[in-house]
């Protein structure tokens, strides 16, 4: 019987993947122009840890990304009229704390090298 061995090594990706929270949580700063340097960063290292610990890592990176991305845009609908501005407030509120709980959580588990 042939098996596969899978010869990737995760540590030798953890530091890119590391990066990718890295950039992404400067998106915070930057308008997302660094969170998207980090999407890429996940999409691309995605294939190279496939099958390791790593692969829900850059899971959770893409998720991350679209979902804010998702529930700022929506905000800013609402805050072009006068009556949804509060409503985008809190909408923005919640999105800010989901993406740094999400990224602080994962942020810990790849340095204890285990999977979100």
């Amino acid at each position: 019987m042939n098996t596969i061995i899978d010869l990737t090594d995760p540590k030798k990706h953890s530091g890119m993947v590391t990066l990718g929270y890295i950039l992404i949580a400067l998106g915070y700063f930057t308008v997302m122009s660094t969170s998207l340097i980090g999407l890429i960063l996940a999409y691309l290292k995605r294939s190279d840890v496939r099958n390791t610990y790593l692969e829900s890592h850059c899971n959770l990176l893409i998720s991350v990304f679209w979902w804010s991305a998702f529930w700022y845009c929506l905000a800013w609908v609402f805050a072009v009229t006068v009556i949804g501005l509060p409503i985008a407030i809190v909408v923005w509120a919640v999105s800010y704390i989901w993406t740094a709980y999400k990224l602080i959580k994962g942020f810990l588990k790849i340095h204890a090298e285990q999977a979100v």
